[in-house]
């Protein structure tokens, strides 16, 4: 297994586990709950991966769409419910900001699956991807809210440009799709079609969206 396969494993391992905890802090059979369907959907994922589906690109929609599309769905839909207001109120902005810093290692990641050819350049800061900045600037970002309780304007634009910077490099990946061939076809993304790859748009992905969501939440709170 390459260092770039070993990298993405080890981060979505690390990324799911403190994703669990911060559940965790609405109480502790939210984190077993949390626990289980996590794993659940990581053994899943790579199963499908494993067995090739994911990489059948004719059918409409292609496997793939699915199998990326109902675990960033069922975070955005915890984030939003009863139990992520719970979430949301218990944990601190450092918390839940801190864990999105792992969008820094995954950028470094996913530049060199980019030099390697094993993921198309446009999906790397090379090319049109700047994700690096919301892990880098999370660092800080979650520093600054941990000492200073009049950090929510600089939360607030913290959040809005990961967001926006979320959106952008879901759209290059979706584009860069074999349905799509956006950027040409020597420039496909079909890597996250593999294990341990798929992680990143099963795991990693929505582990992005439910910070984001989780953040403009409790700032939603903290204006009531």
């Amino acid at each position: 297994m390459s260092m770039i396969a070993i990298g993405m494993m080890a981060l979505a391992v690390v990324v799911a586990a403190l994703t669990v905890m911060l559940v965790g802090r609405a109480g502790r059979g939210f984190a077993v709950a949390a626990a289980i369907v996590v794993a659940l959907v990581m053994v899943v994922e790579y199963a499908l991966a494993s067995s090739g589906l994911l990489r059948e690109w004719t059918p409409v929609p292609p496997p793939f769409m699915p199998a990326v599309a109902v675990p960033v769905l069922l975070a955005l839909v915890v984030a939003l419910s009863p139990l992520g207001r719970r979430v949301a109120a218990a944990a601190s902005f450092a918390a839940i900001i801190g864990i999105q810093a792992f969008r820094l290692p995954l950028e470094l990641l996913m530049h060199r699956a980019a030099t390697t050819g094993l993921m198309p350049v446009q999906m790397s800061y090379s090319g049109w991807n700047f994700d690096i900045l919301t892990g880098t600037l999370a660092i800080v970002v979650a520093w600054i809210a941990a000492r200073s309780p009049q950090s929510r304007r600089i939360v607030f634009a913290w959040n809005l440009l990961g967001t926006l910077l979320l959106i952008n490099i879901v759209t290059i990946a979706i584009a860069s799709l074999p349905m799509f061939a956006a950027f040409g076809p020597d420039r496909l993304n079909t890597w996250v079609a593999d294990p341990p790859y798929v992680f990143l748009p099963t795991v990693l992905v929505p582990a992005a969206v439910f910070g984001h969501a989780l953040t403009w939440r409790k700032l939603a709170m903290e204006r009531q």
